[in-house]
Parts: structure tokens; C-alpha cells; sequence
């Protein structure tokens, strides 16, 4: 070292400056490694910078963690609030379905109510309307009766009050509660014709030559004319009385004429019979008097049927 100077190794082992020593402060020192002068300002300077930079670095890496851990709880925070929520939000729309399904129930009940309501309706006014309906049918009855009875009472009047014309060669007869009767009470015919051709004939007449061909002549042979093993019924009621022909019909006989004998039936239990016993036995009387010929009769050539055949066919019938 030198009087008065710093030299460049005491500057550097030292730190006393130049100018400490004397030395003008714009003199320039420097030290020298090698062939590298550096400045002592600048020296400092680049210490200055460093630590400064390695401040700021510090500063900046707590920056750093302090904003990362800001962000992760707030990412924590908000995710339980999330949640949170969720939950929440879930067991708000659980209590709304819980009470949609409570209002889904009352309706579905209040319209199976109105339902019920209305079917009732519907069947009383259906039930109302069967009534009306059949209240009408037997005001209708009434006045068809009323009509029958009617119109026979005008027939009556218009023939002088003893019922419709009498037709036949018996003359000798009554119009009594819808059928024609002789003077000792039995049923009998009248016919519009001349014992060959027919014209019009009574209704116990029409109906009597069905029955009996429904139920007697597979016997007695068709017309009331007999058969091998019958009599002719035709012949047997020229002496054969209204009460002895029912009593016959009723219990049965054994029949012996001739050669033959056969055996009646009884036939009192069979209603296609005995409901229309008077009918076959005016059918019969006519043949047996010749007022009717053989042979079929049409719905043309027959009258309309008394009211009173009608209510004892159904009482009959119905017994």
C-alpha cells in the first residue's frame, strides 16, 4: 500500500474507500481479477439489484402461496356451499312432490267421486226412463183395450146391442163375455158361408181348427174325418154333448167301436189342449153340422180376437 492511496487489495480486504484516504471521490478504483475491472459502484449496485431481486422473488413467492391458498379455500367453501345447496334444493323439490302426489290423490279421489256421481245419474235417469217407457206401454194397453172394448160396443150397437152379425144355419145363438153360445150355454160357431165355401169365420173357430190340427189329428184324422184306430170326431159330436166331450178329453175313455177298440188319453194336464178346449170344440160342432168343409183356413178368413180369449189365454197359459 501506498502513502496516501488505497491500494486496489486494501480497497478490496478493507472496504475503506478512497476517499476515506485522502483520494478524490471522482477517481475511479478498480479491482482486477484476472483482466476484469468492475466498478465499485457497480459492485454495489449488482448487490443492491440482487438482493433486491431476491426480495422481490421472496415477496412475489408468498404472493404466490398466499393467492393459491385464498383460491383453494375459496373453491373448498364454495363446494360446501354447493353441496349444501344441492341438498337443500333436493329436499325442496322431495316436500313439492311429496305434496303434488298428496294433490294428484285428492284429484284422482274428487274425480272418481264425480265419476261415481255421474254414473248414478246416468242409471236413475236410464232407470227413470225404463219406468216412463213401460208406463207408457201400459197406457198404451189401456187404450188398445179401450179401443177393443170400444169398437165391439159400437159392432154391437150398429147390430142391434146382441154383438156381431149371427152367421149360419144357427141362428139360434148369444153373443156372450167374447164368444158365441146356444141357448143351453155352450160355445159355438158362426160362420160366413154356405157350408162349402167360407168366407169369414168367428175367432174360436179359426183358432180351434189350428189346435186341433196341431194336437188331435194325428189320431183322429185331419178335419175331424177319423182314422183306423179313432173315431171321426165330426160324427161323434152330432150325439155327443159340450159336457161329455170335456169329461172325455179330460180323463179319457177306452173306445170300442166296431171291430176297434182304442183307448182315449186323458189329456187334462196338457194346456195346449185344455186352454183351448172351447175353440176345438166349436171347430168340431161346425164340421159336425156341415158349416165347415174340409180343408185349411187363412188369416183372411178369420175375425179379429176378442179381448176376452186373449186375457184367458194368458191366465191359462200362465197358471
Amino acid at each position: 500500500m501506498r502513502h496516501g492511496k488505497v491500494t486496489e487489495v486494501e480497497a478490496l480486504t478493507t472496504g475503506v474507500l478512497p476517499f476515506e484516504r485522502g483520494i478524490s471521490q471522482t477517481q475511479d478504483l478498480r479491482i482486477k481479477t484476472g483482466e476484469t475491472r468492475v466498478n465499485k459502484f457497480g459492485i454495489g449496485l449488482v448487490l443492491v439489484l440482487a438482493i433486491a431481486a431476491g426480495g422481490a422473488y421472496l415477496v412475489t413467492t408468498n404472493a404466490n402461496v398466499g393467492e393459491t391458498g385464498i383460491t383453494t379455500a375459496t373453491v373448498k367453501e364454495t363446494a360446501s356451499d354447493l353441496a349444501t345447496k344441492a341438498k337443500d334444493k333436493a329436499k325442496d323439490l322431495a316436500e313439492k312432490a311429496k305434496v303434488a302426489a298428496v294433490k294428484t290423490k285428492e284429484v284422482a279421489k274428487e274425480a272418481a267421486a264425480k265419476t261415481a256421481v255421474v254414473a248414478t245419474d246416468a242409471a236413475n235417469k236410464i232407470s227413470e226412463k225404463a219406468a216412463e217407457t213401460v208406463d207408457k206401454a201400459k197406457a198404451k194397453m189401456a187404450e188398445v183395450k179401450k179401443t177393443v172394448v170400444a169398437d165391439a160396443g159400437e159392432k154391437k150397437a150398429a147390430e142391434g146391442g146382441d154383438g156381431p152379425a149371427k152367421l149360419g144355419p144357427n141362428l139360434d145363438k148369444e153373443w156372450s163375455e167374447g164368444k158365441w153360445e146356444d141357448e143351453d150355454g155352450a160355445p159355438t160357431y158362426n160362420i160366413d158361408g154356405d157350408g162349402k165355401v167360407v168366407k169369414k169365420v168367428d175367432w174360436y173357430t179359426y183358432s180351434g181348427w189350428r189346435r186341433y190340427h196341431a194336437e188331435c189329428h194325428v189320431c183322429h184324422g185331419p178335419n175331424g174325418q177319423g182314422s183306423t184306430f179313432a173315431p171321426a170326431l165330426a160324427d161323434s159330436l152330432k150325439k155327443l154333448s159340450y159336457e161329455k166331450f170335456l169329461q172325455v178329453v179330460s180323463s179319457g175313455q177306452q173306445n170300442i167301436w166296431g171291430a176297434t177298440n182304442s183307448i182315449m188319453p186323458a189329456l187334462g194336464d196338457n194346456k195346449n189342449v185344455m186352454c183351448y178346449i172351447d175353440d176345438i170344440y166349436v171347430y168340431l160342432r161346425a164340421r159336425s153340422d156341415d158349416a165347415m168343409p174340409p180343408g185349411k183356413l187363412g188369416a183372411k178368413q178369420r175375425s179379429k180376437k176378442p179381448l176376452e180369449a186373449r186375457e184367458f189365454e194368458n191366465e191359462c197359459t200362465e197358471g
